[in-house]
Protein backbone atom coordinates (compact mmCIF):
# COMPACT_ATOMS: atom_id res chain seq x y z
CA UNK A 1 0.00 0.00 0.00
CA UNK A 2 2.95 2.29 1.00
CA UNK A 3 4.74 1.50 -2.61
CA UNK A 4 1.14 2.55 -4.06
CA UNK A 5 1.54 5.91 -2.49
CA UNK A 6 4.57 6.21 -3.10
CA UNK A 7 4.24 5.69 -6.82
CA UNK A 8 1.37 7.95 -7.14
CA UNK A 9 3.23 10.67 -5.21
CA UNK A 10 6.13 10.15 -7.19
CA UNK A 11 3.82 10.45 -10.64
CA UNK A 12 1.70 13.91 -9.54
CA UNK A 13 5.16 15.56 -8.99
CA UNK A 14 6.89 14.50 -12.45
CA UNK A 15 3.26 15.31 -14.14
CA UNK A 16 3.97 18.99 -11.96
CA UNK A 17 7.43 19.62 -13.20
CA UNK A 18 6.64 18.99 -17.12
CA UNK A 19 4.26 22.03 -17.13
CA UNK A 20 5.75 24.34 -20.08
CA UNK A 21 6.50 27.78 -18.98
CA UNK A 22 8.23 29.05 -22.30
CA UNK A 23 7.05 32.30 -23.71
CA UNK A 24 6.98 33.07 -26.89
CA UNK A 25 10.19 34.23 -28.06
CA UNK A 26 10.67 38.39 -29.44
CA UNK A 27 12.67 40.02 -32.14
CA UNK A 28 13.55 43.68 -33.27
CA UNK A 29 16.37 44.80 -35.72
CA UNK A 30 18.88 47.34 -35.02
CA UNK A 31 19.95 49.12 -38.25
CA UNK A 32 24.15 49.85 -37.80
CA UNK A 33 24.48 50.33 -41.58
CA UNK A 34 24.77 54.11 -43.29
CA UNK A 35 21.64 52.56 -45.25
CA UNK A 36 17.99 52.57 -44.91
CA UNK A 37 16.83 49.06 -44.31
CA UNK A 38 13.58 49.61 -46.99
CA UNK A 39 11.64 46.76 -45.36
CA UNK A 40 12.85 43.70 -43.51
CA UNK A 41 10.55 40.05 -42.94
CA UNK A 42 11.94 37.44 -39.99
CA UNK A 43 10.31 33.99 -40.03
CA UNK A 44 10.36 31.86 -37.41
CA UNK A 45 9.19 28.51 -37.60
CA UNK A 46 5.82 28.82 -38.95
CA UNK A 47 5.62 32.58 -37.47
CA UNK A 48 6.49 35.39 -40.40
CA UNK A 49 6.73 39.17 -38.93
CA UNK A 50 7.32 42.16 -41.29
CA UNK A 51 9.32 44.92 -40.21
CA UNK A 52 8.57 48.80 -41.94
CA UNK A 53 11.34 51.10 -42.99
CA UNK A 54 14.52 51.12 -40.40
CA UNK A 55 16.95 53.81 -40.87
CA UNK A 56 20.34 53.88 -40.27
CA UNK A 57 21.10 53.65 -36.53
CA UNK A 58 17.78 52.93 -35.61
CA UNK A 59 15.85 50.37 -33.81
CA UNK A 60 12.52 48.14 -34.69
CA UNK A 61 10.29 47.38 -31.95
CA UNK A 62 10.10 44.29 -30.76
CA UNK A 63 7.52 41.71 -32.40
CA UNK A 64 6.48 38.75 -31.24
CA UNK A 65 6.74 35.18 -32.91
CA UNK A 66 4.70 32.10 -32.54
CA UNK A 67 7.89 29.39 -32.92
CA UNK A 68 11.33 28.89 -31.89
CA UNK A 69 13.64 27.58 -35.08
CA UNK A 70 16.51 29.04 -37.03
CA UNK A 71 15.45 32.61 -38.30
CA UNK A 72 15.23 33.33 -41.85
CA UNK A 73 15.61 36.92 -42.23
CA UNK A 74 15.20 38.83 -45.66
CA UNK A 75 16.30 42.86 -46.09
CA UNK A 76 15.46 45.29 -48.29
CA UNK A 77 18.52 47.69 -49.10
CA UNK A 78 18.72 49.64 -51.72
CA UNK A 79 16.33 47.95 -53.70
CA UNK A 80 18.14 44.82 -53.40
CA UNK A 81 16.82 41.59 -50.68
CA UNK A 82 19.56 40.09 -48.92
CA UNK A 83 18.91 37.10 -47.66
CA UNK A 84 20.30 35.37 -44.24
CA UNK A 85 19.89 32.29 -42.38
CA UNK A 86 20.94 31.81 -38.85
CA UNK A 87 22.41 28.55 -37.94
CA UNK A 88 22.72 27.58 -34.81
CA UNK A 89 20.28 29.96 -32.76
CA UNK A 90 20.43 29.35 -28.71
CA UNK A 91 17.76 32.74 -28.52
CA UNK A 92 13.94 31.75 -27.30
CA UNK A 93 12.67 31.44 -23.61
CA UNK A 94 14.97 30.62 -20.61
CA UNK A 95 12.76 28.05 -19.67
CA UNK A 96 11.51 29.77 -16.60
CA UNK A 97 8.42 31.20 -18.24
CA UNK A 98 10.91 34.88 -19.11
CA UNK A 99 11.71 35.81 -22.83
CA UNK A 100 14.74 36.92 -23.80
CA UNK A 101 14.36 39.34 -26.35
CA UNK A 102 17.02 39.23 -28.99
CA UNK A 103 17.91 41.78 -31.05
CA UNK A 104 19.06 41.45 -34.98
CA UNK A 105 21.82 43.15 -35.29
CA UNK A 106 22.61 44.77 -38.42
CA UNK A 107 26.10 45.60 -39.85
CA UNK A 108 28.11 46.91 -42.58
CA UNK A 109 31.79 46.68 -43.45
CA UNK A 110 32.47 48.96 -46.27
CA UNK A 111 35.55 47.40 -46.81
CA UNK A 112 34.17 44.16 -48.03
CA UNK A 113 31.26 45.64 -49.49
CA UNK A 114 29.33 43.10 -46.90
CA UNK A 115 27.06 42.87 -44.25
CA UNK A 116 26.73 40.66 -41.25
CA UNK A 117 23.93 40.22 -38.92
CA UNK A 118 24.77 38.96 -35.17
CA UNK A 119 22.00 38.53 -31.86
CA UNK A 120 22.33 40.16 -28.91
CA UNK A 121 20.02 40.35 -25.58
Amino acid sequence: MKNILLIIITSLLFTACEKNNTSPPQFRIQNRTPFTIESATVKLGTSTNTYPTINAGEVSEFKVFSDYDYPDITLRINGKDLQFTIQPFEGGSTGNGKTIKETCVITYNAGSDRFSVHFSH
